[in-house]
C-alpha cells in the first residue's frame, strides 16, 4: 500500500513525481506517480485530492486497472488479426486464457493525474507500454476512482 505522505515526497523533474511501488499481475512493480503542473506553481487541489484518493484505494484500482486492461485487449485482439493477420497478431497479441499472460505484453510506466482547467473530477491513469501498440500505449483511466475510458494513452493527456 502507498502511504497517504507521498505527496510530501513529491519533487519536480518536467512533472510533480513520487517513486512508488505497486502490486500488479501477482508482482511488486516500481514506478512513478506523475502530476502534471508546473515548479512554481502549487498543485491544483482537484489533483492532490486524487493522489490522496489513489493513496487511500490503490490495491482496489490497481486490481480494477488490470481487470479493465485484460478486457481492452480481448477487445483489440480481433481487430488486430484483422489488420495483421492471424500469424503477426499472434506475435504482439497471442491468445490468452486471463489476465495474468498480460504480464509479458505490457509495462507499467507511471500513473498520471493530468491537470485540467476547471476540472472538478478526480482523474488519473494506470500509463501502459504495450507490445500491440508501441506508439500510443494504453491507459486505464479513473474518474472519481471508477474505471472511466481504457484506450491509447492520448485520452488522457
Amino acid at each position: 500500500m502507498i502511504d497517504e505522505h507521498c505527496i510530501e515526497r513529491l519533487r519536480f523533474d518536467d512533472f510533480w513525481i513520487c517513486d512508488v511501488t505497486l502490486r500488479m499481475f501477482g508482482k511488486e512493480r516500481k514506478t512513478t506517480l506523475e502530476l502534471s503542473g508546473q515548479r512554481d506553481k502549487p498543485l491544483k487541489k482537484i489533483q492532490q485530492e486524487a493522489l490522496l484518493a489513489f493513496c487511500r484505494n490503490e490495491s482496489r484500482l490497481t486490481v480494477e486497472a488490470e481487470r479493465a486492461l485484460y478486457d481492452y485487449y480481448r477487445a483489440v485482439r480481433p481487430e488486430l488479426i484483422e489488420q495483421l493477420g492471424e500469424d503477426e497478431a499472434n506475435l504482439v497479441a497471442p491468445e490468452l486464457d486471463g489476465s495474468s499472460g498480460l504480464d509479458a505484453l505490457v509495462e507499467l510506466e507511471d500513473v498520471f493525474f493530468p491537470s485540467y482547467r476547471g476540472e472538478s473530477r478526480r482523474v488519473f491513469g494506470y500509463m501502459f507500454g504495450v507490445s500491440w501498440d508501441l506508439d500510443r500505449g494504453v491507459v486505464v483511466m479513473f474518474e472519481n476512482e471508477r474505471v472511466f475510458e481504457t484506450g491509447p494513452q492520448d485520452i488522457i493527456l
